[in-house]
């Protein structure tokens, strides 16, 4: 017995949205998973079990058809899925009462269902979302049937709002193996008996490392799994460590082995640490230009020794400016503000002549002048791409919006034409008196019948007396004028009642006709109402769809981004330097200008 353990493969999402690649890693999320079932046609396992979050949002119905004709192509497979916190089970899920083909066994409920494959003598548990947060510790208390086979458990959680699992009490009740999703790190908790699988393909910037699905195979009477690596590509961290003699050009090639070595597939952050050289500005966003790049954070710092300039510079600027910054609880922002500021302070310094010489009185005006034009250049620069970010992502914002307001206007008309369908349904249907247009056609229609039958019933008793009366004068007169009008009358009398039942005929005929009419289009109005119904339920999903992409895209760009702390740092090192040139500007000495610690 072969399996296949897969979950969190969140078809539908768009990773790092708002970035050149991420339409492209929308679509790579699905093609991983066709490749994952193409997989199994050329080399069959006998089972494929899903853990949660197929989807990464409500499934629209085109999605699930699309699912599940993948599924029909691998017949020999059984497929057991369930819901997970991101495509739980709405009121109005697709989910709910979709046919899946007959390979496919889904979870449909909030509590634990065991199903058992015969074919195979396995017994397959797990339930599906009904909620977005199940703070529940639903699988705590389960255990496997007293019977016979292998029990293997699927389950999706593992945190407080999403089922939290105690692994001990849950790998201690007798499965078999626990197929875990939820957690996009892939984690071999138990060898052989619990896993995460992770998520198929990496979907967020903190989904690092490989990703995939595991493979498990009973050899023996015991199960093996192991974990396979299937994603086209994987978020990466590479380091350039900085030395004092780098530049810019040595980064961009430490930068380019580093790409050559690990994939220009993947998608990487940038850490740049180490100490370089003071006077040196690296500039991170030229190293984007390098690969799939999502981010340059710059750690690195001038290689000052604090310490040795504090004593060398007492009693000026830059030696209370170090003093301002205590060593112990500084916050990033005020590190880099130090750093920043030291730099500025030693660069205008060389520059006026200083070279390193504690300050002159009459040189402070220039000196801070020149270090607060070279802090506001570097402001600029980080207020520079601060914009554009802020553009990029107003724009993508903008596109979301667009999108709500297509499916918007495309729901306004669906409603529309749902109406027009029920007006023209009333029309056929209602009549005077809350009677059907069908029973109208049938009681005319009986009318109709009755008469036919009237005459018909007239025509043949005009007959039948006829030939009576023709019998009876023959026999008992010789008259032969009576016979002929005998026979003239009940000539008569079969014209008159077969005109009757012809136009009876005619008339039951056009009320046949009328009414086949009437429930075809019927059938049609009911049709089309049934189509469009679908259509504006599937834009309502639709529509719930983005306006939760708009709510998560509006969360993700309100974190901080790491020019902002920058631009914080930067402002802070100024204002700093402001108050030591208020100070000076009025003739204080730089012991009391306030910057000791």
């Amino acid at each position: 017995m072969r399996f296949i353990h897969l979950a969190d493969v969140h078809l539908g999402a768009v990773p790092d949205r708002g970035c050149s690649w991420s339409s492209r890693r929308e679509e790579e999320i699905w093609e991983t998973f066709r490749r994952v079932i193409a997989g199994i046609r050329e080399n069959p396992v006998d089972l494929l079990f899903i853990a949660g979050d197929l989807f990464h949002h409500q499934p629209l119905l085109r999605e699930l058809k699309e699912v599940n004709n993948l599924f029909s192509s691998i017949p020999d497979t059984r497929v057991y899925l369930m819901a997970g916190n991101h495509d739980y089970l709405k009121e109005n899920s697709f989910y709910r009462g979709f046919q899946w083909s007959s390979n496919v066994f889904f979870f449909e409920k909030e509590e634990l269902t065991c199903v058992k494959d015969e074919k195979l003598d396995v017994y397959i548990y797990g339930l599906s979302y009904e909620h977005q947060e199940i703070e529940e510790p639903l699988y705590d208390s389960v255990s496997p049937r007293a019977e016979e086979g292998i029990h293997i458990l699927l389950a999706h959680g593992g945190d407080a709002k999403h089922i939290p699992v105690n692994m001990g009490a849950v790998s201690g009740a007798g499965f078999d193996y626990i197929a875990l999703g939820h957690l996009h790190e892939p984690q071999i908790l138990i060898p052989d008996k619990a896993a995460y699988a992770g998520a198929l393909e990496p979907v967020d910037r903190e989904d690092m490392g490989p990703h995939g699905y595991m493979e498990g195979e009973l050899e023996n009477g015991s199960l093996k799994t192991r974990f396979v690596p299937f994603a086209c590509r994987s978020y990466e961290q590479i380091t350039l460590m900085l030395r004092e003699d780098s530049t810019q050009a040595s980064a961009e090639n430490m930068l380019k082995a580093d790409l050559a070595q690990k994939g220009r597939m993947n998608i990487y952050k940038i850490f740049i640490r180490g100490n370089r050289t003071p006077g040196f500005w690296l500039l991170p966003e030229k190293l984007k230009t390098f690969g799939i790049i999502s981010e340059v954070v710059d750690e690195s710092r001038p290689s000052y020794d604090l310490e040795m300039m504090e004593k060398q510079y007492s009693g000026t600027l830059i030696g209370d400016y170090i003093r301002y910054f205590p060593e112990n609880n500084r916050t990033e922002t005020e590190e880099k503000a130090l750093y920043y500021g030291i730099q500025a302070l030693m660069e205008t310094g060389r520059f006026s002549g200083m070279k390193g010489e504690p300050e002159k009185e009459a040189g402070y005006s220039l000196d801070l002048e020149r270090s607060m034009q070279m802090l506001k250049m570097s402001r600029k620069g980080f207020l520079v791409q601060q914009e554009r970010r802020r553009r990029d992502e107003e724009g993508e914002l903008q596109k979301l919006l667009t999108n709500v307001e297509h499916v918007q206007r495309e729901m306004n008309t669906l409603k529309g034409n749902l109406d027009q369908i029920e007006e023209k349904e009333n029309s056929l249907h209602m009549r005077p008196g809350d009677e059907t247009g069908v029973a109208i056609l049938d009681r005319k229609t009986e009318r109709a019948r009755k008469k036919r039958d009237f005459y018909t019933a007239g025509m043949i008793l005009s007959a039948v007396l006829g030939i009576i009366l023709l019998v009876a004068a023959t026999v008992f007169t010789d008259s032969a004028v009576l016979e002929l009008g005998i026979l003239v009358i009940a000539a008569l009398g079969v014209c008159v009642f077969g005109t009757g039942r012809m136009k009876g005929a005619r008339e039951l005929q056009k009320r046949g006709r009328m009414k086949a009419k009437w429930l075809s289009r019927q059938q049609e109005l009911k049709k089309n109402r049934e189509e469009l119904q679908r259509e504006y339920c599937e834009r309502k999903v639709s529509l719930g769809n983005l306006q939760e992409e708009y709510r998560e895209y509006e969360d993700r760009i309100c974190l901080i981004a790491r020019e902002e702390i920058d631009i914080k740092a930067l402002n802070l090192a100024m204002g700093v330097i402001k108050r030591y040139w208020g100070d000076a500007k009025s003739g204080s000495s730089s012991g009391a200008h306030g910057f000791g610690s």
